[in-house]
């Protein structure tokens, strides 16, 4: 008896729950930095990047899914620092991270879906370049990001999104300040059900 009921719910479950899917995003990336204001005469500047994530996506039902990856986010920004008399010297920081996100997804249609979650940025390697003499900024702190999306399918398995992702932690630096890089990305996203 309790065979058959296990085997009942199992095919229970299995006839509620959705399809995997696996896949993945290709994004170019909007990099905007902000400085500790504690930290004077630094001013951020845009940058740009690139990232790659290969993603599982499950579906609860015809309307939510979780959808989680790991990727690669190439960061790339710099600032300007005002030295006084000295003048100002500019500041090129370049990152290799490891991205994972987690993110809750809801489909308005089958073509328009957005999504929320959160993400932790692994600093791989970063370097920091300030009018030619390079540095080594691979040990700094971590982030954690919350994260939205907004995503249209032009067909069932491939699509767009664009996204933002806010710091909740800072990069800290070396003299005790937090840099803090917003991200909005735009790209391809696609997905194949198992």
């Amino acid at each position: 008896m309790k065979r058959t009921l296990s085997l009942v719910a199992l095919v229970a479950m299995a006839a509620v729950a959705g399809p995997l899917k696996v896949g993945g995003d290709l994004s170019g990336v909007l990099n905007l930095p902000s400085f500790d204001p504690s930290v004077d005469g630094v001013t951020a500047k845009m940058g740009f990047g690139v990232k790659v994530a290969p993603a599982v996506e499950y579906a609860i039902n015809d309307q939510v899914s979780v959808r989680g990856n790991v990727g690669y986010d190439l960061t790339m920004y710099s600032a300007e620092i005002d030295m006084g008399a000295l003048g100002k010297i500019t500041g090129d920081a370049t990152s290799h991270l490891l991205t994972i996100d987690v993110q809750g997804q809801y489909s308005f249609t089958k073509e328009f879906f957005a999504g929320v979650g959160v993400g932790y940025d692994v600093n791989l390697s970063s370097k920091m370049s300030v009018d030619g003499t390079s540095s080594d900024d691979t040990n700094k702190a971590n982030p954690f990001v919350v994260e939205a999306s907004l995503g249209y399918k032009f067909m069932p398995e491939l699509g767009v999104v664009a996204g933002y992702q806010f710091p909740i932690t800072g990069i800290s630096d070396g003299d005790g300040s937090k840099t803090k890089v917003m991200k909005v990305t735009l790209g391809l996203r696609y997905d194949m059900a198992l």
